[in-house]
Order: structure tokens, then sequence, then C-alpha cells
């Protein structure tokens, strides 16, 4: 299994400040890994001025969705026998559990 965070900002209107501040962050992947932790608690600040090379960033990573032509995140791509399945948005429980098989 392979697990990439593809970095936009769509959700809320400090998106794109929230995921600016984990590519500015000194650890991105720890930083993201605490704001995920925290949940609805995260103390992850936006960032009001989103320098340029990170801005250039995001938008390359919202023209991979529009490409894929995803319109939710998370975006799955589950490969099986039968070819590439696709799951848009959090998967329920059961799905989550038949996409990553048994424990």
């Amino acid at each position: 299994m392979q697990l990439r965070h593809i970095m936009v900002g769509i959700i809320r209107e400090d998106s794109p400040g929230k995921s600016a501040a984990l590519f500015a962050a000194k650890d991105p992947q720890k930083a993201l890994e605490e704001h995920e932790a925290a949940g609805k608690g995260s103390k992850l600040q936006a960032l009001d001025k989103i320098p340029a090379y990170i801005e250039a960033k995001l938008d390359n990573n919202m023209k991979l969705m529009d490409e894929l032509e995803l319109s939710a995140t998370p975006a799955i791509f589950i490969w099986m026998t039968r070819g590439v399945q696709q799951q848009q948005g959090a998967p329920s429980s059961e799905k989550r559990g038949k996409i990553m098989g048994p424990k």
C-alpha cells in the first residue's frame, strides 16, 4: 500500500493557508501528523501570505485534481485485479475495511 498526501486547499476558506503552513513547516511530515492527530483541536495556523513557491505547489496539486476529475478529498485510488477503483470523500467504516483489507 502507498499513502500519499497531496495537499490542496478546498474545504474551508483557510484551507489554502493551512496547506501552505504544512508545506512551510520545518518538518512537514511531523506537522501533518500532529495536525491529523489533533483533529478539530488542531493548532495549525493558516499562513496569511502564501509564498509564491508554495502557491505554485498548491496550484500544481489543484491541476492534478482537475486532470483526474476529482471533486472531493480524500481521493483514494485502489489498484485491484479488475482495474482501478476510485473513492472520493471519506469512506464509511465498512468501505474502509474493504479498501484496507483485514487487519
